[in-house]
């Protein structure tokens, strides 16, 4: 084959491959100028040979590129050089598109340079592809640090793991190796490793599902924190033998421990429940016993309930923790303390009452406080009643919480021939839920209710600011 039939096809092959890549092939001479016909620059850019002769071709190129890419440009030509680059250009349709612009040099057999062959690649739809790609990467790791998330894939066959960083940190392992699938089972809690043992090995049955969905807990190897993660993962199939599963664990430790206060608190509430109907039933039962007719029924049983829903009101703006021993006795004798507030005269530092403490000393100072309204000191002008309370000295369970109601300046007191709802509340109901002595004493210038409890049935935590 002669030589200048060889050229021509190689010069054909060179310019099929450049279509296929889809590029713009261009050549300039030695100086690195544009010169003679350059169909395919024209076609792509839609400038005239007079247009793009010389340097012309750069007022094709994007203003802010333009002086980048000549500059670029005549040293690589200055120092003989390939040329990689890359700028915008206005293409045919007026539209700008980015390019990959490489560039050799031909050299004849003596070095000098005999022209220059050059190349535009459009990779505006691969740059913007990839631009996507990178913010869903970039989404993807955010969404996967938010949510406590590490990815992985295990070889199931060799067992080994690869992890990405955000495992190692779940499990407290310092990489850059991870574990492989036995030797994880030393950081899975004890009695959880048989559970996840039999859901790993579904995943080695060819005509199971391929799936792994289990909850475990671990011990962290860095600090021994236990964890909770729960790991999910799909097989992906290679032979009937061998199996990748890829697949992500996240951290549910948070979720865990709400579910377990969630669980305690309905047992808490169902506990409270029960306990809070049986008083409601003794109530109803014990006014039932001494009322003289339904509307008497009506009348006191509604009115114990309420002083019994106003006890649970303050428990509750306390996370049923607690009750402030003022605010209970304010609240349970406001509606017979008078209008200036001077016919209960109180002693006593505020407390913090433990929630069965507060239920049944209010209950009880509701019944006085009605019987006193009724019957007693506050039936009458000028009566009064003296309610104090105190904190036995002593240490620690020895510590005693004392009471005492005394009415002053009411009807002479005589002792009643049967005993009602009053004393149940006052002296068996306390006795009985606060393990305490209580003494309901009718003497002759008023009543007098005496209580004294062990501390560690009636208080919470350290005393509260008066």
């Amino acid at each position: 084959m002669k030589s200048d039939s060889r050229h021509r096809l190689s010069e054909q092959r060179f310019k099929a491959a450049v279509e296929v890549i889809d590029g713009v092939l261009w050549t300039n001479n030695a100086a690195g100028e544009m010169v003679g016909v350059q169909e395919a620059w024209g076609a792509l850019t839609g400038q005239s040979f007079e247009e793009y002769n010389g340097y012309g071709w750069a007022k094709a190129v994007h203003e802010e590129d333009a002086q980048p890419t000549i500059d670029a440009w005549q040293k690589a030509v200055d120092e003989k050089r390939p040329f990689v680059f890359e700028h915008r250009l206005r293409v045919y349709d007026g539209t700008l598109r980015l390019f990959s612009v490489r560039a050799v040099p031909m050299f004849d057999a003596d070095g000098k340079i005999l022209e220059w062959v050059g190349v535009h690649l459009d990779i505006t739809d691969e740059r913007a592809l990839q631009q996507k790609l990178a913010r869903i990467a970039q989404q993807l790791s955010l969404s996967l640090d938010a949510g406590q998330t590490g990815t992985w894939e295990a070889d199931l066959v060799t067992g080994k793991y690869l992890w990405d960083e955000r495992m190692f940190g779940l499990w407290g392992i310092a990489g850059p190796d991870a574990p492989s699938l036995e030797e994880t089972y030393a950081y899975i809690h004890p009695s959880d490793r048989d559970h996840v043992a039999r859901e790993r090995q579904k995943l080695r049955d060819p005509d199971g599902p391929g799936v792994l969905d289990v909850e475990f807990r671990l011990t962290r190897a860095s600090d021994g924190d236990v964890r909770w993660l729960t790991v999910r993962g799909q097989a992906q199939e290679t032979t009937v033998a061998a199996r990748t599963v890829v697949g992500i664990a996240r951290d549910i430790t948070d979720r865990k421990r709400r579910e377990q206060q969630i669980q305690f608190l309905m047992g808490e509430l169902n506990h409270r429940t029960k306990n809070i109907l049986a008083v409601v039933q003794a109530i109803a039962r014990q006014t039932a016993r001494n009322a003289p007719s339904l509307d008497r029924f009506s009348e006191d049983f509604d009115q114990r309930i309420a002083a019994m829903a106003g006890s649970l009101d303050l428990l509750i703006k306390e996370n049923w923790s607690s009750a402030s021993m003022l605010d209970l006795v304010r609240l349970q004798t406001s509606p017979v303390m008078g209008e200036d507030g001077d016919r209960i005269k109180l002693t006593g530092d505020d407390i913090a009452l433990l929630p069965e403490a507060a239920q049944n000393l209010g209950l009880a100072l509701h019944e006085l406080s009605t019987n006193a309204a009724k019957y007693g000191a506050l039936s009458v002008p000028g009566g009064h009643i003296a309610l104090g309370w105190w904190i036995s000295e002593g240490v620690g369970a020895n510590k005693t919480f004392s009471l005492v109601w005394k009415e002053h300046g009411g009807p002479l007191v005589t002792k009643p021939i049967r005993k009602g709802f009053g004393d149940t509340v006052m002296n068996r109901l306390v006795k009985a839920s606060l393990s305490g002595d209580a003494l309901l004493e009718f003497e002759p210038d008023g009543v007098k209710w005496s209580v004294n409890i062990p501390v560690s049935q009636i208080l919470h935590g350290n005393h509260l600011s008066v």
